[in-house]
């Protein structure tokens, strides 16, 4: 396959495979996004190659697999690399973090978030990045980090001030229009609050989170509400938390 007709063959299946991801089809997902990784090396686009494996790598992450996670995201890493793509290395630095959280190696996942933010010092302005990295600009980066520091606030004090600095100021600063991300920082920034004891915080917070998941309708979202869910459930004797414990279950259930 020549390179002219490449491009919108690996933008497409990207799209099918992040589509089926958010529908919760991880087979499909993997097909496609799969499909799209061999396309991209077939046209020796090694940009493209590390775009499409960041997408690759984040079935494994968002279903709690950081292992394999890991796997991907540094093959992806080697292709960012190779295209002298300072932004794409810094979305797969952050994305290893974010595995290397999810296995409880603090120390790795800190190390890869540090990599993370001096590459993304080093990218050119957001205006003159290729399409296809446009999503990834500072709020998506704070709202990464974030997340590296909340999943391991889950048991550390220190990562969870963290997270809620971060958390804070990513929502200050995420577009009106990004509902899916906003859910997602609300959900986070709620489970830390009930975590360092903020029950009735944390229930509000986790009220607003409810309140953007359903605008969006995902199944991506709906299984991001689990450490929400699990902490809201630690505190049952406090009302408010009591009742957002019940209100993520049958949100999950409908």
């Amino acid at each position: 396959m020549s390179n002219r007709v490449m491009p919108s063959s690996w933008a497409w299946k990207t799209l099918a495979g992040w589509t089926a991801h958010d529908l919760g089809l991880t087979a499909e997902a993997r097909r496609y996004l799969t499909q799209a990784v061999a396309d991209t090396q077939a046209a020796d686009n090694p940009a493209h190659s590390a775009i499409v494996l960041y997408h690759l790598g984040r079935v494994p992450l968002d279903r709690g697999d950081g292992q394999e996670a890991l796997k991907v995201f540094q093959l992806g890493q080697i292709a960012a690399q190779d295209a002298h793509s300072p932004a794409a290395v810094a979305l797969l630095h952050t994305h290893e973090a974010l595995a290397y959280a999810q296995i409880g190696d603090a120390r790795r996942a800190v190390t890869s978030l540090r990599r993370a933010e001096d590459e993304y010092a080093h990218a050119d302005d957001g205006d003159d990045w290729p399409e296809f990295l446009k999503f990834f600009d500072l709020s998506a980066l704070q709202t990464s980090a974030a997340r590296v520091h909340n999943q391991l606030g889950l048991t550390n004090a220190k990562h969870r001030d963290e997270a809620t600095v971060r958390l804070s100021a990513a929502l200050d600063e995420v577009p009106a229009d990004r509902v899916r991300q906003r859910a997602f920082n609300l959900a986070w920034l709620a489970t830390c609050n009930l975590a360092d004891g903020n029950l009735a915080g944390g229930a509000e917070i986790g009220s607003q989170a409810l309140d953007a998941v359903r605008e969006v309708k995902s199944v991506r979202l709906l299984d991001a509400l689990e450490p929400l869910q699990t902490e809201a459930e630690r505190h049952q004797r406090h009302s408010d938390v009591r009742q957002l414990a019940h209100d993520i279950r049958q949100l999950r259930a409908a």
